[in-house]
Order: structure tokens, then sequence, then C-alpha cells
């Protein structure tokens, strides 16, 4: 029903508010439905059936796998150019856009008259500059919806209670643990596996991941949990050195760090929420903490991706003229289209 309501909404309404709105009933519907996976994988309908967790947890992973990468993705064309100053141009109606919405439009219009177009791209973009200047008369500090002012509030806070120094540091303690958990008990935990593989028989139990009592291919599952964890550890005890108070590898040891944390959600977890998925999902809720920091650390400490970063044609340099300063770029003035290469 939540996955019904929130579709309808996206598809009739189009304010600013639905995009989130529609997100979330989704998301908890769809979370509800894969929840009960185990009563349809079976003919009893066991909800506990021990299956029933790692094909949710698998699904999840891939949702939100395909997500980032969804986002991650950037088309080098005018028409996705012009796609993305419209959706960005859509809270218009709603109120004044703020800086940062101006700035992101801008420069996709920017990137858009760089490329050969016909006459009525040509005149989508002149119009579309016009409706730009009119909103730089009209810019806002900050989101003057009251979601854009919650999160302005949250951003502050979190500055106020994390700063970049105390967040680099829980986050170095975090992935010590991790590393230390992973160098120490992958290495022992994959011994012990091998152990009841190859030892003698009477330590060898059902050959199949089902049951009490593990057998070859349940044992086999661990040995590969626990070289999954070591891989991580190592991950994760790399991006300690990198992130440390005098390092300049910050976004190196970030991105160590994001991989140690991937191992452990896409490998480790899959695999153990066979075993006990009350435990996974206190695992799980510490790691995506722990990759959430991450994330937050390389935005303040690294320079944000940025549109001119993603392998466009040529950096964009403003023809200086009569009617255009380019030390306020935000100030309406009149527009010329950029030249074309």
């Amino acid at each position: 029903m939540l996955l019904m309501i929130g579709l309808a909404i996206a598809l009739a309404l189009s304010n600013r508010w639905t995009g989130a709105l529609a997100a979330v009933l989704g998301g908890v519907g769809a979370g509800l439905f894969v929840d009960e996976i185990g009563k349809f994988i079976t003919q009893d309908n066991d909800y506990f059936f021990p299956l029933a967790a790692p094909i949710a947890y698998a699904v999840l992973a891939v949702l939100a796998y395909l997500a980032y990468r969804v986002g991650q993705r950037r088309r080098r064309s005018v028409r996705a150019h012009l796609y993305a100053a419209l959706e960005l141009m859509q809270p218009a109606p709603d109120g004044p856009l703020n800086q940062h919405q101006i700035d992101l439009i801008d420069e996709h219009l920017c990137r858009a008259s760089e490329f050969d177009t016909d006459t009525q791209t040509e005149a989508i973009i002149e119009g579309l500059n016009h409706a730009l200047d009119e909103a730089k008369q009209h810019v806002v500090a900050a989101d003057t919806a009251w979601a854009g002012r919650q999160l302005t509030r949250l951003q502050s806070l979190e500055e106020r209670l994390l700063p970049t120094d105390r967040v680099r540091r829980l986050t170095r303690f975090a992935l010590a643990v991790l590393g230390t958990v992973g160098v120490i008990g992958g290495p022992g935990v994959c011994a012990l596996a091998l152990w009841h593989l190859f030892g003698p028989p009477s330590l060898q139990g059902n050959n199949s991941l089902l049951g009490d009592d593990f057998g070859p291919v349940a044992w086999t599952a661990v040995a590969v949990t626990a070289a999954i964890g070591l891989a991580a550890g190592v991950h994760a005890w790399r991006a300690v050195r990198r992130l440390g108070p005098d390092g300049d590898e910050h976004r190196s040891g970030t991105r160590s760090g994001v991989g140690s944390v991937i191992l452990l959600l896409g490998g480790v977890n899959l695999i153990s929420a066979y075993f006990n998925q009350f435990l996974v999902l206190v695992q799980a809720t510490a790691q995506a903490a722990v990759l959430a920091a991450l994330v937050r650390l390389d935005h303040r400490t690294g320079s944000p991706p940025h549109i001119s970063d993603l392998g466009a044609p040529a950096p964009i340099h403003r023809r200086q003229d009569p009617g255009f300063s380019s030390a306020s770029p935000s100030v309406s003035g009149p527009r010329r289209h950029r030249p074309r290469h």
C-alpha cells in the first residue's frame, strides 16, 4: 500500500516536497515487503526461515548500491545538462532558489551552450538564462522551505557537535576496532573452519547449510566469510594510517575505509545473515554509521566533486563585457552565449 501511495504521489504531484515524501513511503513499503520474504518462499509461511535473512539483506544491499551508482552517473550531452537545469529549476514556483541551486543551474547551462545545438535548443537555453537572471534577483542564502530549514539546522548542529577533527578521530577509532577484529579474528575463524573441513571425520556434520549440525558447505561459507573479513581488516588499518593527524592522504584514506566497510556489508554480513540475522542487524547498523562518518569526512576534508571535474570538454571562462562582472557571478546582467568548441 505504501509503495502504491508513494508511486501515486510521484506521478500526480510535482511540488518540491513530493520527491522526498514518495521516497520515504516507497522505501518503507519496500522494506515491509522484503521483511516478509520468509513467508513467500516457504510452504508453512515460516517468517524466521534461515535463508530469508540473506535474501532480504541482499535485496536491500543491491538496491542501495544501484541507487548509489545511479546518483554517481553523469552524462555529458546538451540533453543531459538541459534536463538537469530544468530539474533544478523545478522548485522555483514554490519560492526563491538558494545560491547553491543557482550555481548548479548556471554551470549546467554553461555546459549546454558549449555543444552545437539547433534553434529550438538555443531558444530553451536562452529562456532558461533569462529565468536564471531573474532568479538571481531574489536569491536566498539557504532554502526557505521547511525541509530545507531543518536540514540547515541539522548541518549547523553537526558542525557544532562534531567538528572535522573529532569526526576524523572517531572514524579512526571505529576503523581500528573493525581492523583489529578482521585481522585477528579472520585468520582464527578461517583456521577453525579449515580444521572442521579437513580434520577428523568425526568433526564433519551435514553437508548442507540447513540444520544445526554444520557440515562442509557451512564451514566453507564460514571460511569465505573469514577471508573477506581479513581483507576488510587490512583495508581498515590502511585507512587508519592514512587518516592520521599529520597525514596528507585523507582522500585515499577515506576510500580505503569505504572499501573496508563495503566488504563487511556486502560480503561478511551477507553470508553471516544466514547464521544469525539479529547479530548481523546490529553489525550492519554500526558499519553503516562508520560509512556515513567516512562520507561526511570526505565531504569536509576533500574538494567535493564538481560538474567540471566529470570529463567535460574544457573549463568555462566567462567572456568579459561591460554588462558582466566576473568578480560577482551571482549578480544579474546581460548574459552572453559562451563560445562553442
